[in-house]
């Protein structure tokens, strides 16, 4: 959206023209014709907040805050719980309002401001980033051994079965090698520990100056 203080549809609208107007603005060829676009950007965002300052302030737009609040959280939880195995504690629901209240409060001055921000989540899965923070590891999940019994079984068969298709393509590639060859690219094949470099849990979001600083580094956990 973009201004939670806004109709909800009227806010969606605003957001799409200020995206179309870097989405169909010809790549910029050096950093000053970015610069340039970035400007026009922020001019357009700032004279369109001071149009609106008449319905920012009057008493329809603290309801349209508090309906697009009520609805993000309804949203959040719901996406929540059909992750969830068992049921959510009493407080789940105060976490999850805490959350949108503060993601609202960020997004109420995001069009105010004069630089280009832009803010991420990482999602799990994603590979880390050099402008990630990456906090210690988590405790290993647990699994139930028995229902993961069967479906264990046919994962290990099948990659048992690439394996030893990855093995035998690995030692016909080693024997075209001169011995010494081979022995250096076999000493050298790095050990890549599983989920290292993927993400488990963003802790928080990130928020960067497009292209120039990060004000914050997002904290993410690793899988492994």
């Amino acid at each position: 959206c973009f201004h939670p203080s806004l109709d909800l549809g009227f806010s969606a609208e605003l957001k799409r023209v200020e995206q179309n107007v870097r989405f169909f603005a010809a790549p910029p060829p050096n950093q000053d014709e970015a610069d340039a676009l970035t400007a026009k950007i922020t001019q357009w965002r700032l004279t369109t907040m001071e149009g609106l300052s008449y319905r920012l302030n009057s008493p329809h737009a603290a309801q349209a805050k508090a309906d697009f609040i009520q609805m993000a959280v309804s949203n959040l939880t719901a996406h929540l719980l059909n992750h969830l195995h068992d049921s959510a504690d009493h407080g789940f629901q105060g976490n999850a309002t805490s959350i949108i209240e503060l993601a609202v409060g960020i997004a109420s001055h995001l069009p105010c401001e004069s630089r280009d921000i832009a803010i991420c989540y990482p999602l799990p899965g994603d590979m880390v980033g050099p402008y990630m923070k990456v906090e210690p590891a988590l405790p290993p999940l647990e699994v139930d051994p028995k229902s993961e019994e069967g479906e264990a079984a046919g994962k290990d068969e099948k990659n048992e079965k690439e394996e030893a298709a990855k093995g035998k393509k690995d030692a016909k590639a080693l024997k075209k090698l001169p011995p010494a060859a081979a022995a250096a690219a076999a000493a050298a094949e790095p050990e890549v520990k599983e989920g290292a470099n993927n993400i488990r849990f963003a802790g928080f979001l990130g928020v960067e100056v497009r292209g120039r600083q990060w004000l914050y580094n997002p904290p993410v956990w690793t899988i492994s």
